[in-house]
């Protein structure tokens, strides 16, 4: 407001049918489930499944190093994405080398590519802990769908992060954030719809990951409360329907200001965060 502009930022708009767990073939899931209704065995069966295809995965498309065991009493942690500093990775290595050496109570498994020496420090880790870590380097969509479906907390470290779909898609398959609370990631609520927190550190997002195990262990039915919450978040706030009122609001109210102030440097700008 010091320079005279005013910014208004607007969230993305989603549309939930392209990601529906109800209907599995179409994302080469398993089997159905609705997060959004605490119908979640669908889920426990697409972890399995995808867990028994690691152990003997080979595709053209992805690389696959270290693996994963079936321990269902142990949250998996996923991650979809970029291996860049940008999303948080340089912080997340870190963190995964400390909890991996302290405590055997949980698993990853990411799929992605990008900087050389992050991805070479997640394989080594992977290598480390095979039973526990699973990386898979490169893209395969129906690969993501089914890492989704499968995972219990996803995360999302970003350095920044203008808004993105990525929290969208994991809380409609009950796969809860864990986030760095900065743009666009604000809209996870802590302890609600996921897991956050302000500090862009290792540290920090380690404390997360362990309140998220700490909750997945000790108190379920609040885990399965908030992936409830989340999805339906999801259809109540952020579809296309209802975000476009939005749009609408912001070009009025820009269109009364220049009404009542022709002459002013006053400008409404609106970008999605």
């Amino acid at each position: 407001m010091a320079r005279g502009i005013r910014l208004e930022g607007i969230t993305n708009g989603f549309n939930p049918a392209d990601f529906d767990t109800k209907k599995p073939k179409k994302l080469g899931l398993a089997a159905p489930f609705n997060p959004a209704t605490k119908d979640l065995a669908g889920k426990a069966v697409c972890r399995s499944e995808l867990i028994s295809s690691l152990s003997g995965y080979a595709k053209k498309k992805v690389t696959q190093h270290g693996s994963l065991t079936e321990t269902p009493e142990n949250p998996l942690f996923t991650l979809i994405g970029r291996l860049t500093s940008q999303k948080g990775v340089d912080i997340l290595v870190p963190a995964l080398e400390k909890l991996l050496a302290t405590n055997k109570n949980f698993q990853v498994l990411i799929l992605g590519n990008g900087s050389k020496d992050l991805e070479k420090r997640l394989c080594h880790l992977a290598g480390e802990n095979r039973g526990r870590m699973c990386v898979l380097i490169g893209y395969d969509p129906l690969l993501a769908n089914q890492i989704y479906a499968a995972g219990d907390f996803f995360l999302i470290p970003s350095r920044y992060e203008p808004c993105g779909l990525t929290d969208y898609i994991a809380q409609l398959a009950g796969n809860l954030p864990v986030v760095h609370h900065v743009g666009g990631l604000v809209k996870v609520e802590d302890g609600v719809t996921g897991f956050a927190f302000k500090d862009y550190s290792s540290d920090a997002l380690m404390t997360a990951m362990l309140r998220a195990m700490r909750a997945f262990g000790n108190a379920p039915q609040k885990i399965k409360h908030m992936q409830e919450t989340a999805a339906k978040r999801i259809h109540e706030n952020f579809t296309w329907d209802k975000v476009v009122y939005r749009y609408l609001e912001l070009y009025t109210n820009a269109l009364r200001l220049l009404k009542n102030e022709p002459n002013s440097r006053m400008v409404n700008t609106s970008k999605a965060i």
